[in-house]
């Protein structure tokens, strides 16, 4: 029996309510994931169900401290959490925070926890009760609801469109930032706007309007209005339209996207400007556009395509039917380019013919592309442009360029004949006006000859210079390197301009740099060209002071290539900034004033700078008003070593020399000997007047003196005949070098000799030049040789009275012919003989007139110049014997005979063959031609009374002079310019046509001998023969082989015919050069007519040594005048 008592029913019925309640609470928090903790006070011991954390998700199975329920909390939110538990521990203040747990595996949750504290009840502490939900899903979905009601947005905020958004009723509910830049109406001022908006301009009302109501209709479209900005400026839009339903599918709002199509109106207006200009220039300019579809095999044509064809506007091209437009040669060649660019995508362009609908025969230019898409060809496309008048009018091009190159040819042959023909009377000119200066006149009458002869000379430099620059323009001038010695090229150079400056009384200095090599390979005629052009430009516009040439070098990264540096500059006038890029056009100078003053062509500039760009270079110019000009440039080009000194002048010597003393007032011409002695290691000092060189030599003894002549107050023989008599330094004590400017120096000479001057050289000297001389001074003697033979521009003192024989010192004249004729014929008889003298060249002429003369004294002799008026001669007045030049211009020696021979009536009259010929055969065509006889120039007298003997005594004649033995008769000396101390050379014409050209040089210039004896000792005769050769006697054959070899080097021309043309004048000048004894030219004659196989290279060169070699003669015939008077 128990004690206990039975629990009533009501509280039996209340419990079991209660244990009902409880199990669908805890069904409840189930459900609902939240879980239920409380806090006991004061141990902080958290209790907490099942609902939310297992033990294994606490990580332990019981209760947890508040501090070890706080370290599942995320770190970042413990803090906050802490704080918030603490004021509802502490204070009582309520809890709800939501914050991240990490879960022992390592799993992030978010939970919300809510509380509150509860007082004491029944004597139990405080506690804090409360529930925690694990809201991570929730959270999830609110965040992704609040990131896209942003990202919404922001896309409606950031849209390029305008954005618009009604509800039923047509009220705004919405307007982006958009429609408000686009209107320029606010958000504030747009929403609630009801129909019509004030964005809608009155006139657009209506059909803004019927838009709306479709709209508004449920009707979703598209439409294209003008709206109006709140400035009233309208602008056109467009519109798509649509509407938005909620989750039942019922309307409650409209949408509009509004786009501003200003831009893309007034792009379509552009485009359908640039259509309809596109149109009509096809149209104009008869092209079209066509497209063949490969897929389809449908072709497409533009209207220009069908108006080129002459088909309607309806016409339906199809790929048959366009190739049929073709023909047939054409066609076929247009069928297979397209099936190539269908094959492979080669593109074509071709010009065909086509046969439009009316018949018409028309060029067209056909291109064609095609397209790919993947490696198959989908398509073509191209153009078609009518051609058919340009087609014309190129062919009439053509044929106009053809005519005008013909026409250009046509130019350049007359301005070389004409060239030729001008010349020829020119350098008569020049040279009779010489002559005519040097006899006795009047004072206005020598004015009046100098402006004739200066004008000649001015006309004949145009000449040169416009020939010279029609070869460069037409680009046929090129550039022939060879070695060159560039100290013997300055030479040349120098003595060609040497007269202008001592004419202009000018100086001209001259300093080649120590790194200057002196052998270098390039053109010598076009370097010599631009040198000379640019000293001669110089002194032109230079009326006092001087004209200096510099030379540089500087090593290039290339091996054997020398950058070379040249430069002239002057103490002229200068010119201004503003005309300086005008002086290197052609035909133009630095103003017409200019022009007027100096004269020229304005060519020299130009053609010296498209000559230095042939050769990699440019002319470069410094230059200021009133203080002179410098032209330089620079130049790379082949070199072989440097300077060698050594070849030169014997170092040992110079190094002997302890003081030398150079006299110049010019500083600048002193500082360049002082540069070149220190060079090689001689002491000098420089002064510049005579006062201060006597002053040094009282206090300072030296070993040579170097004084120029040309100097203010005290030229340089005052200065030496001082040093003489007031220091007396004798020769013997003091060697003394004069340098002068003068072309002319013979008096200087005789001087020179009276005051013991050792050597005299000529201004400026290079080094070469002054280390042989200080050589020669050291070692107390004269250089071997004289000037001439040296060919250095130094000459003893007494040089010319040592060598002025032209043919040498040791050549005398021969007894005049009428001495050596034993018996002279009754020159009433001979008087009865009549001669014809035939050849186109005067000198000829003349020896031949002096020798017949000899022979036959009384007889009369006629002149012809050719082989027309020898024939017109002969039927006027018939002579008794001809002498026929073989080779001439026109009309030649067996044409004339052949043309005498037709007409002669009677007796047969001897004609005698005069020919410079020696080639093989000639005799026999001479006499095949009709000729009696045959006599090789140079005529030799005994020969030619031999002949004349033979064939006068064959018929009634008179008894002919015989020689008689020679009486030798002093010869007139020379210039020692060209003298020549070698024997007497064979006649050039025997010299075989191989030899040597360096063999050459050892020939005389002239043989003064050999002439005199031919016109048999007749000074007269010489003398008439040699102001011929003053006159120009080779110039015209000489310009004439500069134009044939100026064409062959062109490649322009008949080059057969040009070489034929070269040798026949070369054989004429052999025949005069011969003749006249200058052998030197008779042998480069010979060279370029025998010329085996021909080169026109060395043709050019042969040419251009026959060119200098006449200008050495004529420089030695003009001043050396008075030397060879009888």
């Amino acid at each position: 029996m128990t004690n206990e008592q039975e629990t009533p029913q009501p509280l039996k019925d209340n419990l079991a309510q209660l244990e009902e309640k409880t199990a669908k609470l805890e069904a409840v928090l189930a459900a609902s994931q939240i879980g239920v903790w409380s806090i006991a006070l004061p141990e902080r011991t958290i209790t907490w169900d099942q609902h939310l954390l297992t033990a294994e998700e606490r990580g332990t199975s019981g209760d947890l401290k508040f501090h070890q329920a706080l370290e599942m909390v995320h770190p970042d939110d413990r803090a906050r959490v802490a704080t918030a538990y603490e004021a509802l521990l502490t204070h009582g203040v309520e809890l709800d925070e939501e914050y991240r747990v990490l879960l022992p595996n390592g799993d992030e949750r978010v939970h919300r926890s809510r509380g509150r504290a509860l007082p004491p009840v029944d004597g139990r502490n405080m506690r804090a009760l409360g529930t925690v939900q694990d809201v991570t899903e929730q959270g999830a979905a609110r965040l992704a609801l609040e990131q896209s009601q942003r990202f919404s947005e922001q896309l409606l905020a950031n849209m390029a469109d305008g954005f618009s958004v009604v509800d039923t009723q047509g009220r705004q509910q919405v307007a982006n930032k958009a429609l408000c830049r686009m209107t320029g109406f606010s958000e504030e001022e747009q929403l609630g706007w009801q129909p019509p908006f004030p964005c809608w301009p009155e006139e657009e009302c209506e059909a803004i309007t019927q838009a709306m109501q479709k709209t508004l209709s449920g009707e979703s479209g598209d439409f294209e209005l003008v709206f109006k900005r709140k400035n009233g400026e309208r602008f056109p839009v467009h519109l798509s339209t649509g509407s938005l339903c909620d989750a039942t599918g019922q309307v409650t709002h409209y949408f509009a996207n509004i786009t501003d199509i200003s831009a893309r109106r007034e792009a379509e207006r552009q485009l359908k400007r640039a259509h309809a200009f596109l149109n009509q220039t096809s149209r104009v300019a008869r092209v079209g556009g066509w497209e063949y579809d490969l897929v389809s095999g449908k072709l497409e044509w533009t209207d220009s395509i069908r108006e080129i064809h002459e088909v309607p506007p309806d016409f339906e091209p199809t790929y048959e039917r366009a190739i049929a437009f073709y023909t047939p040669e054409t066609g076929a060649k247009l069928q297979q380019v397209i099936t190539q660019a269908i094959e492979d995508g080669t593109p074509y362009d071709l010009e065909v013919q086509i046969i439009t609908a009316s018949g018409k025969v028309l060029w067209v230019r056909a291109i064609g592309n095609a397209e790919f898409d993947k490696g198959r060809c989908k398509r073509l496309f191209g153009t078609l442009q009518d051609i058919d008048e340009a087609k014309k009018i190129r062919e009439a091009l053509e044929q106009a360029r053809a005519e005008a190159d013909a026409a250009n040819r046509s130019k350049s042959e007359f301005l070389a004949n004409m060239s030729h023909e001008i010349r020829t009377p020119l350098n008569s000119v020049i040279g009779f006006s010489d002559l005519l200066r040097q006899s006795e006149l009047s004072e206005t009458q020598r004015n009046y000859v100098g402006y004739v002869n200066q004008s000649a000379k001015s006309l004949l430099d145009l000449l040169n210079d416009i020939l010279d620059f029609s070869k460069i323009e037409a680009g046929k001038l090129e550039l022939s390197p060879e070695q060159v010695d560039l100290d013997e090229l300055t030479r040349q150079i120098i003595d060609v301009v040497r007269y202008k400056t001592n004419e202009k009384g000018l100086e001209l200095l001259l300093h080649i740099a120590s790194e200057v090599p002196q052998v270098i390979h390039a053109d010598p005629i076009r370097l010599r060209q631009v040198l000379i052009n640019l000293i001669s430009n110089a002194i032109k516009f230079t009326e006092a002071g001087h004209i200096r040439i510099d030379i540089s070098a500087e090593p290039t990264q290339t091996p054997g290539i020398s950058e070379l540096g040249f430069a002239i500059s002057d103490t002229g006038c200068g010119i201004a900034l503003d005309q300086q890029e005008r002086i290197f056009d052609a035909f133009t100078q630095e103003d017409a004033s200019t022009t007027r003053k100096f004269g020229g062509t304005g060519l020299g500039l130009s053609i010296s700078n498209r000559l230095l760009h042939l050769m990699g270079s440019r002319l470069e110019l410094d230059s200021e008003p009133g203080q002179g000009s410098t032209f330089s440039f620079r130049v790379c080009l082949p070199s072989e070593g440097g300077r060698a000194f050594d070849q030169l002048a014997d170092q040992a010597v110079l190094d002997a020399i302890e003081h030398v003393l150079v006299i110049d007032d010019n500083l600048n011409n002193g500082k360049i000997i002082q540069d070149m002695l220190e060079l090689v290691g001689v002491p000098c000092t420089t002064v510049d007047n005579g006062l201060a060189a006597l002053s040094f030599l009282q206090q300072q003894a030296v070993d040579i003196a170097i004084v120029d002549y040309q100097m203010p107050f005290m030229d340089g023989l005052e200065v030496i005949g001082k040093i003489r008599q007031q220091l007396n330094l004798g020769p013997e004590s003091l060697r003394i070098m004069l340098l002068h400017s003068l072309v002319e120096d013979v008096q200087l000479r005789a001087q020179a000799d009276l005051l013991g001057i050792h050597k005299m050289a000529n201004k400026p000297i290079d080094s070469r030049q002054l280390y042989n001389a200080l050589v020669e001074l050291k070692q107390g003697g004269a250089l071997a040789g004289t000037e001439t033979a040296r060919g250095d521009g130094v000459a003893p003192a007494n040089a010319g009275e040592d060598a002025r024989g032209i043919a040498g010192e040791d050549a005398v004249a021969g007894g005049s012919m009428a001495a050596k004729i034993a018996a002279k014929a009754d020159a009433t008889t001979q008087s009865d003989l009549r001669i014809l003298l035939v050849d186109d060249h005067p000198l000829n002429l003349t020896l031949a007139r002096h020798l017949v003369a000899e022979v036959l004294p009384g007889a009369h002799i006629e002149e012809a110049s050719g082989g027309e008026e020898a024939v017109r001669h002969f039927t006027k007045n018939t002579p008794d014997l001809v002498l026929m030049d073989v080779q001439m211009p026109g009309m030649n020696g067996y044409d004339a005979t052949g043309q005498i021979r037709a007409r002669e009536s009677g007796r047969r009259v001897p004609i005698i063959a005069l020919t410079a010929g020696t080639l093989k055969g000639e005799k026999e065509r001479c006499l095949q031609a009709g000729m009696d006889d045959y006599l090789t120039k140079p005529i030799a007298a005994d020969q030619l009374r031999e002949c004349l003997q033979h064939w006068l005594t064959r018929q009634p004649a008179p008894q002919l002079s015989t020689p008689a033995p020679s009486t030798p008769v002093p010869s007139s000396s020379a210039s020692d310019e060209l003298a020549s101390s070698a024997p007497p050379k064979q006649p050039p014409a025997s010299s075989p046509a191989g030899a040597n050209f360096i063999a050459g040089n050892e020939l005389p210039h002239f043989d003064r001998e050999a002439l005199l004896e031919r016109v048999g000792g007749a000074e007269d005769a010489l003398q008439e023969m040699l102001k011929l050769i003053m006159q120009g006697a080779f110039t015209e054959g000489l310009e004439q082989l500069a134009q044939l070899t100026a064409q062959l080097t062109a490649e322009r021309g008949d080059q057969r015919g040009d070489q034929q043309s070269i040798r026949a004048v070369a054989h004429r000048i052999r025949g005069v050069a011969a003749s006249g004894a200058f052998e030197r030219m008779a042998w480069l004659a010979e060279q370029l007519e025998l010329m085996q196989p021909f080169d026109a290279t060395k043709a050019a060169r042969l040419t251009e040594a026959m060119r200098a070699e006449e200008s050495l003669l004529r420089r030695f015939l003009q001043h050396e005048q008075h030397l060879l008077a009888p």
